[in-house]
């Protein structure tokens, strides 16, 4: 084995190991068989841990924004492996990029070997939009799509306008039950003051007559 020299400063220390046979057979030693063997260590490692894949644990929050009249809303995946990983914001299901004002936390190591991902969106406070979390990894079947309920932390006393979905779907469908029953209602009223009225036409005052003979009750014509 000999050493080759890529520049012309090298060519003194070529010579000089050149001329050591066993400093030769060692190093020829070392790369045919124990750092090949090294190597192939590593890599069973790396593929051990690629198949300890560990699937993210996904949210979508929204907290208070210091721009006003605004909230950041937040898409966050936590204690994820490896670091391979998608996540889209999506808007009534249209994904947002870049362009559209996300920006990217880029993947960061947790304390325990897994990673972490937040994405995150300035939107208006009055903002009635449905917004969702998409993220797929490796180790899921399925993409995970997590919804915001309208949550928002440290959002409540700053004098800006605040929702609950939940809250709005109760009240919507509170409103919906009542407007059948005031319809009735409304109806009811109309044929018994259409009852009177005809009542009194077609009686007048043989009606009231007749009602103190039999002691029958009429409604008041007044």
């Amino acid at each position: 084995m000999q050493w080759v020299a890529p520049v012309t400063e090298a060519r003194p220390t070529k010579t000089k190991w050149d001329s050591v046979d066993i400093l030769n057979q060692y190093t020829k030693g070392y790369l045919e068989r124990e750092c090949v063997e090294w190597l192939d260590k590593f890599l069973n490692y790396s593929e051990a841990q690629l198949r300890k894949a560990s699937p993210p644990e996904v949210t979508i929050f929204a907290r208070k924004s210091p721009q006003p009249d605004s909230r950041s809303l937040v898409c966050f995946a936590a204690e994820f492996y490896p670091k391979d990983i998608e996540m889209v914001i999506l808007q009534n299901d249209v994904p947002l990029t870049e362009s559209n004002g996300v920006t990217s936390s880029g993947v960061r190591p947790n304390g325990d070997g897994t990673l972490q991902l937040m994405k995150t969106l300035t939107i208006r406070a009055s903002d009635m939009s449905n917004y969702s979390c998409l993220v797929q990894h490796r180790s899921l079947e399925q993409p995970i799509k997590k919804d915001w309920d309208g949550t928002c932390y440290d959002c409540d006393n700053d004098g800006k306008f605040s929702y609950d979905k939940e809250g709005i779907g109760m009240t919507t469908g509170l409103v919906i039950a009542v407007i059948p029953i005031v319809a009735i209602l409304m109806l009811v009223c109309y044929f018994q003051r259409h009852i009177r009225e005809t009542m009194c036409e077609r009686w007048g005052s043989r009606g009231r007559a007749h009602s103190v003979k039999y002691k029958i009750k009429i409604p008041s014509c007044k």
